[in-house]
């Protein structure tokens, strides 16, 4: 960062909990004293050659072509900088496909296997085992789209034969999520008198009495009016759950006990209804919602999170790209800390919304260099880690003539690819300048996850005057992750 620029609230917040991440999975934290953002690329190069770094792993540019000619761009700097370091490019896959549905599970504690259970805690087993069981959809902020999914779910359970029934549903007018009630039968609200007024709250009474499978109950946090049977609506799901009925639910984070004072120095808003940290860990499971803040700001632009009138006041607060991101990154760490990206390739539900099956591909990109099958294997190891599909492709231009030894050079790589398992293509394109359209094609059709790609041996000069093809398949990949794996021969071009 620069030794001038002093943080503002949501920044010195984002930092910690960036800190407060890298403490928990063992790494280590270092602050590098910044002059410029032209000089940013050059520190991160030196800063790795000096600690022998191996792998970089940073963002996708979110810059216009434009704005990477007018102010540079950190990660083609890099990549001129550095031959012998892989640089790993991560997608915000949350920013491509409009939300993900993460599964999390929570660490317990481990038991001795041949101890003998005392009297008392024999009972608890035995209550464990009458008690409903306890799911909750988690995020960031309102509108992700937690109501929305925990209405479709119970329409899937109603399709299955299970008894479901709402309990208590907030929709805020939005018609999408209305939309979703679908057959689900909504249990009347109780109505009571405070102060003069009729208010609404959740029978609790009426859903012990019925006694259904399954209930739905929106917004966890939510205090109950005076006079109601419980002060909060979690006390009411305690309730109900220890009566042998499931409970689907919903919560942002910014609910959450723990986390009171992190979102205050976030945001500057003190939330007051919170939920104890402890209801979550008895939830059998938890699911996080993630949705990139742009996607939700757009939601918000559109009028599908709050009346049009609130939406100038509500970006301009709480809805600010900062508070966002630094809320999504509490919600990813605190409540989905033992969440992997391979967890989404897990056979769930297809009929809730968002990507629930994500099958992993590799796509290698290859040219006749002595470092394609360097490339290819890389693929095979990465791909086979992952259990992934993984083709390796190769573009012809038409311009260029097909000689005896292009065709058995390419005989060659293909040997060698589909000898490891993955599939050989080879690609026409009209000319050299095609190449890049002809590649990011391929990789849509097929659904690509990540791209491996070789460095770039060409000059500065040679880069501005032929266009890299790293530099285009780099912009036309923001979607996917892409690794430029280091190529230690200076002869090599891409």
């Amino acid at each position: 960062m620069s030794n001038k620029k002093q943080l503002g609230r949501e920044e010195a917040a984002f930092k910690r909990s960036i800190m407060k991440l890298v403490e928990k999975v063992g790494g280590s934290f270092e602050e590098l004293p910044l002059c410029s953002r032209r000089a940013l690329p050059g520190m991160l190069v030196q800063y790795a050659v000096e600690h022998n770094i191996t792998r970089i792993v940073m963002g996708h540019s979110k810059q216009t072509r434009w704005q990477e000619l007018w102010q540079g761009s950190i990660v083609h700097d890099m990549l001129q900088q550095t031959r012998n370091i892989d640089i790993f490019i991560v997608a915000d896959r949350a920013e491509h496909e409009g939300e993900r549905i993460l599964p999390a599970k929570h660490k317990k504690p481990a038991e001795d296997p041949y101890r003998r259970l005392s009297s008392q805690e024999v009972e608890r087993r035995i209550e464990q085992i009458r008690r409903g069981r306890f799911k909750v959809y988690v995020g960031a902020a309102p509108g992700v789209g937690k109501t929305y999914t925990m209405l479709r779910e119970g329409n899937d359970l109603l399709r299955k034969g299970a008894e479901v029934r709402i309990g208590l549903l907030e929709t805020h007018g939005r018609k999408e999520t209305l939309a979703q009630v679908g057959q689900l039968e909504t249990i009347r609200r109780k109505v009571i008198d405070y102060r003069g007024a009729q208010l609404e709250e959740m029978d609790t009474e009426e859903i012990l009495r019925l006694k259904p499978e399954i209930v739905l109950v929106d917004e966890l946090a939510h205090t109950n009016v005076p006079g109601s049977r419980n002060k909060k609506r979690y006390e009411d799901v305690m309730e109900i759950l220890d009566a042998g009925i499931s409970v689907i639910s919903t919560v942002n984070v910014q609910h959450l006990e723990s986390l009171n004072d992190a979102v205050m120095q976030i945001t500057g808003v003190r939330v007051r209804e919170t939920v104890p940290d402890h209801i979550l860990w008895l939830a059998d499971e938890v699911q996080l919602i993630d949705v990139a803040p742009e996607s939700l700001r757009r939601r918000m632009r559109d009028g599908q999170i709050y009346a049009m009138d609130k939406v100038d006041q509500a970006l301009g607060n709480f809805f600010k790209t900062g508070n966002l991101i630094a809320l999504r990154e509490l919600a990813l760490r605190e409540i989905a800390d033992d969440v992997d990206e391979r967890l989404e390739s897990w056979e769930r539900k297809g009929a809730l919304r968002g990507p629930w099956r994500r099958q992993e591909v590799i796509f290698v990109c290859v040219n006749t260099s002595p470092h394609a099958e360097r490339l290819i294997r890389r693929g095979f190891r990465i791909a086979h880690r992952l259990k992934a599909i993984w083709i390796v492709t190769f573009v012809q231009p038409n311009d260029r003539p097909v000689t005896p030894e292009l065709s058995e050079r390419l005989d060659a790589i293909g040997q060698l690819t589909e000898r490891l398992g993955g599939k050989f293509h080879i690609l026409s394109a009209t000319s050299r300048h095609q190449i890049v359209d002809v590649l990011a094609a391929k990789a849509n059709e097929v659904k690509t996850t990540q791209m491996i790609i070789g460095q770039s041996r060409r000059t500065l000069w040679q880069e501005w005057w032929h266009q890299s093809l790293v530099k285009r398949l780099l912009r036309s990949s923001r979607h996917m992750d892409v690794l430029v794996v280091a190529d230690f021969d200076p002869k090599f071009q891409v």
